[in-house]
């Protein structure tokens, strides 16, 4: 091969390294410039973290300060309901109870009772006409389920004709579902009521209505005996209702 040739092949080889060593040296720079950039960047990464701590946290306490808000917005809402609450239950409570659907009437003096609590709670002048207007209410519903109490008794509590019964099984006695009610309802008034105590009232009006009951069938039944009596005397003696002796005589001697 010519001498030439190789000069012209060392010559090539040469301009490669030489553009090899200046890319080389261009990547170096390259390298050095993003270095520096990534670190200029990593410095100011760090001051935003600096900057942006305060503020995450004034976020923190913004975000708390909203749902304090929001919960102080929905208890205040809740409090005016209470306000109003006297206003809604009027109507129900001066109607009194329905004896075939009773919740109704419960649920009703259960949110004046829940009301007049809540209000109680506030020291506001605003509130005291509220706490009047629904202190009446809960009087007269309360009142209203008390006459209810002193009705189902008595519906029970007419007075029996002992002798108009055969056997003694046969005698009428309270009916246990009443006898139920009355006991729900006792324990419902002295639940709901915290100013007045309503064993000591009940227990006194049960007894009362239950004695005239007892009372009035025995007073029917001693007259049946008194005619018994009566009748097999010497001398017939005419009863007071109009009718002969004798023939209750009969009835009489079959009852017993």
């Amino acid at each position: 091969m010519p001498a030439e040739s190789y000069i012209y092949e060392d010559g090539d080889e040469e301009a490669e390294l030489e553009f090899l060593r200046e890319s080389l040296e261009q990547m170096d720079n390259l390298t050095d410039k993003t270095t520096q950039l990534l670190k200029v960047f990593d410095i100011r990464l760090k001051n935003l973290g600096r900057i942006i701590a305060p503020i995450y946290k004034s976020t923190q306490k913004l975000t708390r300060l909203y749902d304090n808000i929001e919960a102080t917005m929905g208890t205040l809402d809740d409090i005016l309901l209470f306000f109003n609450v006297a206003k809604d239950e009027a109507a129900t409570i001066h109607a009194g109870p329905d004896e075939s659907e009773l919740l109704p009437y419960l649920d009703s003096i259960n949110r004046l009772k829940d009301a007049s609590d809540a209000l109680r709670q506030l020291d506001l002048e605003s509130a005291a006409q509220s706490r009047k207007e629904i202190h009446e209410l809960l009087r007269i519903g309360l009142g209203n389920l008390s006459q209810l109490f002193n009705q189902w008794l008595k519906q029970h509590s007419g007075g029996i004709d002992p002798a108009a019964y055969v056997n003694a099984s046969e005698i009428p006695t309270f009916p246990t579902d009443t006898l139920k009610l009355l006991s729900m309802l006792a324990t419902y008034l002295n639940l709901v009521n915290d100013e007045v105590s309503y064993d000591l009232r009940l227990t006194k009006t049960y007894a009362t209505i239950r004695t005239r009951h007892l009372q009035k069938s025995l007073a029917q039944f001693s007259e049946m005996c008194s005619m018994y009596v009566r009748g097999n005397s010497l001398e017939p003696l005419p009863n007071q209702h109009g009718y002969d002796v004798a023939s209750r005589n009969s009835l009489a001697e079959i009852r017993f």
